[in-house]
């Protein structure tokens, strides 16, 4: 039985805490499995691969227009939790030196065959203990949906300073959790249970107002944000909806698949800047940060 508690950074995480070991053989071998989450498939539609590669570029062209700092072209560019490959993919058209590591090689094999050169098959906090040790500094570092699922989210912040440039930034996306769109749902009774609370997988819950509390303990500062499409919306106008029948959820995910095609068509400048006006009042369902020292 896991429960919630409020940490003193203000973020909520869920206790008893799992193992390292656990959560090691969870992410090596059962992760990327079918039906294990609702993020990752073994077999995409069409229109999900073309949204996946466009909101990859969308992330690229988001961190480059943060670089005007940077006097030189030859940028170290590292992510961890590179996942499925899609934004070190979309990482290969830049200039940028770049590398990624994760648990699985598995689905890069599957999905994105030609960053394997740039690719690190190896537990993460190892990977980052090496690179602290051999004193590596990366000029950009994405966590992308990674701080939610870690044990310790202020000892990966720690590292992950270590190894950053002191001009670099750090891009961080985590779900926008116990946010205002969930707790309105909740007085509302459009939901009956916090549906996003979903220990193992995630262990940490942020929204866009503890993120900065704790960032801000780090001595980070947001320099930009935007978030995401903001299915939650789907929560209201009928009776059910896909958190209380289950049934619905494909027809949820269709529907954002449409809307989210029709706003790709879209110039990214324009994109980007509807995104970071949706954050800024706190809606959508994942918040993106770049952050520096």
């Amino acid at each position: 039985m896991n429960n919630k508690m409020k940490t003193k950074y203000g973020y909520i995480k869920s206790v008893p805490r799992p193992t390292q070991k656990y959560l090691n053989d969870f992410y090596q071998n059962l992760y990327f499995k079918e039906g294990v989450t609702v993020t990752y498939k073994n077999k995409y539609s069409k229109r999900e691969s073309y949204l996946k590669k466009f909101k990859s570029e969308l992330l690229i062209d988001f961190i480059a227009q943060n670089l005007s700092k940077f006097k030189t072209k030859k940028l170290k560019f590292l992510e961890i939790g590179s996942g499925e490959g899609y934004l070190m993919n979309a990482a290969l058209k830049t200039n940028w030196q770049i590398k990624g590591v994760d648990y699985q090689a598995n689905p890069i094999k599957r999905l994105n065959k030609k960053i394997l050169p740039y690719f690190v098959e190896k537990d993460p906090s190892i990977f980052i203990k090496d690179a602290i040790k051999n004193k590596e500094k990366y000029n950009i570092i994405v966590i992308q949906n990674v701080l939610e699922h870690v044990i310790d989210p202020e000892l990966l912040i720690s590292d992950l300073k270590r190894i950053l440039n002191n001009t670099g930034i750090l891009l961080i996306q985590v779900p926008n959790d116990y946010s205002i769109t969930q707790e309105f749902a909740l007085k509302e009774k459009r939901i009956k249970k916090e549906y996003w609370f979903l220990p193992p997988q995630h262990l940490n819950y942020f929204n866009t107002q503890n993120l900065r509390v704790f960032l801000k303990k780090f001595k980070m500062e947001i320099i930009d944000a935007m978030s995401d499409f903001p299915i939650e919306f789907y929560l209201w106008g009928n009776e059910k909806n896909y958190t209380s029948d289950k049934s619905l959820g494909p027809y949820a995910h269709q529907a954002r698949l449409a809307i989210e095609f029709l706003i790709s068509k879209n110039k990214p400048h324009d994109i980007i800047n509807f995104y970071r006006s949706l954050y800024n009042i706190n809606l959508g369902r994942n918040q993106i940060v770049i952050v520096k020292k």
